[in-house]
């Protein structure tokens, strides 16, 4: 399993459009299986995730979007990325 970030747009920008953890927790609670499983959320708009070599990072946040537009009643827009890809941003970029 590899371990990836989803960051949801639109979600808890300046107080609008705000959702509690425990509320988008229980809606991304159907993406658990064998390929995909939910880790945690960090602040109210990145999801912690891991997932299996069977699976594109892409393809994680496609069924994020899915979930979360058919919740809200709005379109969602999440962008994924690799832990690995924000460890070496971090580590190129930090002081």
């Amino acid at each position: 399993m590899r371990r990836g970030i989803a960051f949801i747009h639109g979600i808890g920008i300046f107080g609008y459009n705000s959702i509690t953890k425990r509320k988008l927790l229980g809606y991304l609670e159907s993406l658990n299986d064998d390929n995909i499983r939910i880790i945690d959320i960090y602040g109210n708009d990145n999801v912690i995730f891991e997932k299996s070599d069977d699976i594109h990072f892409a393809t994680v946040g496609s069924k994020i979007e899915r979930i979360l537009s058919n919740e809200l009643g709005r379109e969602i827009h999440v962008t994924t990325r690799s832990m690995n890809t924000v460890k070496n941003m971090i580590s190129k970029f930090s002081d």
